[in-house]
């Protein structure tokens, strides 16, 4: 029976998948927002790394840093000019 995994500590997501890498490596992997658990030697042990964490754990790498989508759209709206009505 499959272990249920923590929430993303970083964007509460639960969408998370155990990822074989590196030949014998195992690491659980955020499916939203990329971050990744410590490497394991085991399935199991990937799943416990990850649960058995607490809010001031390092080993997990956060994903990579992308600009809020407001922030996209404020870029978008200054390089596009004042909007007008057609």
């Amino acid at each position: 029976m499959p272990t249920r995994l923590r929430e993303c500590p970083f964007d509460k997501s639960r969408e998370l998948q155990v990822e074989h890498f590196d030949g014998d490596d195992y690491h659980v992997k955020c499916k939203r927002c990329g971050a990744q658990g410590p490497p394991a030697g085991t399935w199991a042990e990937a799943e416990r790394l990850w649960n058995d964490r607490d809010g001031r754990d390092k080993s997990l790498n956060p994903p990579h840093q992308k600009p809020a989508a407001s922030r996209w759209r404020a870029f978008y709206a200054l390089r596009a000019g004042p909007l007008t009505a057609h």
